[in-house]
C-alpha cells in the first residue's frame, strides 16, 4: 500500500463543473493507506466548494488555506459540511481568509529559467504578498519536500510559506542614472517578492566631497524610481 501526500499545492478556481469543488477526493479501487493534505491553498469561486471527500479518506490534513469568496461551504467530509466559522473544528490549523495573491488575473502559462537552478512560472500570479495569511504559516515538512515553484527553498523567512511559492523579500536590486554635473539623478530598484502597500523606502546619499544632503523619505513601497534636482 501507498501514502499519497498532497503537500504545497496552489489551487486556483480550477474546478471540475461536475464535481462542484476544487478537490475531491472519490477513491474507488485505489491502493494507498494514507491520503495527506497539508500546506495548500484552495481557492475556489464562490459557487463551488474547497474540498469534497465524499467517504473520510483523508486520513491527516493541516495548514491548508480555504478561501470562497462570498463564504458558504468549504469542506464536506464524509457527509459533514464545514463554513469558515466552523472549519477548525474539522481541522485546527485550517485559515480561511483570502490569501492574497499577487494577481490572479495575471495566471502563469509556462515557466522560464533553468530547472534544477532557477526555474519558475512566468508570471508571478499566484505568488502570495507580504500580507498573506499564508506566510509563513505553513507545517515544516522536512527535506525531502522543502522545494517550491519558483526555486525559493523552504523556509526563506520565519516558517514554510502555505501554496506552491516561497516569497522571498530580499535586497533590492538598485541602478542609478545619472552623471557628474547632471542636475537630476534617478535611481531606479527592483525587488524579489512583495512589501506591504504601508511600507515606504528611504534613500540616504552624499557626495564625494562630503556635501550632506538631505535623505529621500516616505516613497511608497509599489514605487519603484525616484529622481532627485540637485546643485551641481
Amino acid at each position: 500500500s501507498l501514502t499519497a501526500r498532497v503537500y504545497n499545492n496552489t489551487f486556483y478556481q480550477n474546478y471540475e463543473p461536475e464535481w462542484d469543488s476544487e478537490i475531491r477526493i472519490y477513491l474507488v479501487s485505489a491502493d494507498i493507506s494514507a491520503l495527506e493534505i497539508r500546506n495548500n491553498i484552495i481557492y475556489a469561486d464562490s459557487d463551488t466548494r474547497c474540498l469534497i471527500d465524499d467517504t473520510g479518506n483523508v486520513t491527516n490534513h493541516s495548514n491548508n488555506v480555504y478561501y470562497r469568496p462570498g463564504g458558504g461551504t468549504l469542506v464536506l467530509a464524509s457527509g459533514v459540511s464545514f463554513t469558515a466559522n466552523d472549519v477548525s473544528s474539522w481541522e485546527p490549523t485550517a485559515l480561511t481568509g483570502d490569501p492574497l495573491l499577487e494577481n490572479p488575473f495575471d495566471l502563469p502559462t509556462g515557466f522560464i529559467g533553468v530547472p534544477g537552478i532557477d526555474i519558475k512560472p512566468n508570471s508571478d500570479g499566484l505568488n502570495i504578498t507580504a500580507d498573506s495569511p499564508a506566510r509563513d504559516a505553513g507545517a515544516a515538512l522536512g527535506a525531502a519536500y522543502n522545494s517550491s515553484i519558483n526555486s525559493v527553498t523552504r523556509p526563506s523567512g520565519a516558517g514554510w510559506d502555505i501554496g506552491a511559492y516561497e516569497i522571498t523579500l530580499g535586497e533590492p536590486e538598485v541602478e542609478l542614472h545619472g552623471l557628474p554635473g547632471d542636475g537630476m539623478i534617478y535611481l531606479n530598484w527592483k525587488l524579489t517578492g512583495a512589501l506591504p502597500p504601508t511600507s515606504t523606502w528611504r534613500i540616504d546619499y552624499g557626495s564625494q566631497t562630503g556635501t550632506a544632503y538631505l535623505p529621500i523619505t516616505g516613497i511608497v513601497s509599489s514605487q519603484k524610481q525616484a529622481m532627485h534636482e540637485h546643485a551641481s
